[in-house]
C-alpha cells in the first residue's frame, strides 16, 4: 500500500489503461470497475499532495 501512496498518478496512468482496454474487449463491467478505481486513486493524489502542503 505504501507504494501506492507514493506512486499515485503512476497507478492512475496504469487503472486508466486497464479500464480502456476492459472496455474495448467489451467488458464494460470491469471497464467501470477500473474507472471507479482510478478516481479512487486520483483522489488519493490530491489527499497525498494536499498534506504535504
Amino acid at each position: 500500500m505504501d507504494w501506492i501512496w507514493r506512486n499515485t498518478l503512476l497507478a492512475a496512468a496504469i487503472s486508466a489503461v486497464v479500464a480502456i482496454l476492459l472496455y474495448l474487449v467489451g467488458l464494460p463491467q470491469y471497464a467501470a470497475f477500473a474507472f471507479m478505481v482510478l478516481g479512487t486513486l486520483l483522489m488519493m493524489h490530491c489527499e497525498a499532495t494536499r498534506s504535504e502542503n
